[in-house]
């Protein structure tokens, strides 16, 4: 296994501070169980291995790739590609605490730089479909605050905790054979509805923005590589981690973000985020954009 994968270690996510043994190591993915998790018995946890290899597969080869070659000097490094392959991502699972999940990423000094996920549960079972998306989504979250060899996510403030991760989910569903997943979440994701961005009340994110820009762009991830290419390249950056890699200087407005996905889609989205988002797209903000990233 490769070294920044050891056979035990301390969660240092959240300060959690539980003591994790791995449990499995390959080169895309390094799992690690808390006791608790550790101690049920192991034919009703070896799903979650090769689950989350798939996962981090998917990511790589979806979100992988950068547009602006990048040095990123040991120990972010290797490199910009893959998040840093052949470095593994770190999976970190508890039983019966930390609800929920949360990351660490490459950039993170207190997490050693190492690509993390953080997920706690108290239903281990492989028909746990809400624990699965919860896996994919922290993943997802490595996608929006890590790839292009670049740290944090501009859009966070713009699309909350869990529109991006929607798409994403989606996706790798979609894309991965599993037709039941992503037909439950499909159907899930159509009917939520939420206060984002700023000034927009009961917004269709995923029925009225992500899964058209989804179908508009072939079914598949590519217009949102795309957008994460396109930030890297255009928005704002400044040094940090003594000059190792650079960070987004700061969040983006949503004119912003349409201008930046309409590029990454090749056409005019702001019809289309005027639908959306109503009261939350300006189209002054939108037109200032145009003018700011030509």
């Amino acid at each position: 296994c490769h070294p920044d994968a050891p056979a035990t270690v301390t969660d240092y996510v959240a300060s959690h501070g539980d003591a994790m043994t791995r449990q499995s190591c390959d080169t895309d993915v390094a799992v690690y169980f808390d006791a608790a998790l550790k101690a049920l018995p192991a034919a009703g946890t070896a799903w979650i291995s090769p689950f989350v290899t798939d996962v981090w597969r998917h990511m790589k080869a979806s979100y992988g790739a950068c547009a602006v070659p990048r040095s990123l000097p040991a120990p972010i490094g290797p490199g910009c590609e893959n998040f840093g392959a052949p470095k593994p991502a770190l999976a970190m699972f508890h039983q019966g605490k930390h609800g929920g999940g949360t990351v660490a990423n490459r950039f993170d000094a207190f997490a050693s730089f190492r690509t993390t996920i953080d997920v706690g549960d108290s239903g281990w079972s492989v028909s746990n479909g809400v624990l699965h998306d919860e896996i994919v989504h922290e993943a997802c979250h490595q996608v929006e605050g890590a790839s292009q060899g670049v740290h944090e996510s501009p859009a966070f403030s713009v699309w909350g905790d869990s529109k991006w991760a929607e798409f994403c989910v989606y996706d790798f569903y979609a894309r991965t054979g599993r037709s039941a997943d992503a037909d439950r979440v499909l159907k899930l994701f159509t009917g939520s509805r939420d206060n984002l961005p700023a000034g927009a009340q009961g917004a269709a994110w995923f029925r009225d923005w992500f899964l058209p820009l989804w179908k508009d762009g072939g079914s598949n991830a590519t217009v949102m590589q795309r957008y994460f290419g396109l930030l890297s390249q255009y928005f704002p950056t400044r040094a940090e981690n003594s000059g190792r890699n650079v960070i987004y200087t700061r969040r983006m407005t949503t004119g912003e973000f349409v201008h930046f996905s309409s590029a990454a889609a090749g056409k005019d989205l702001s019809a289309r985020a005027a639908t959306a988002f109503g009261a939350g797209f300006s189209r002054a903000e939108f037109d200032q954009a145009r003018t700011d990233f030509p």
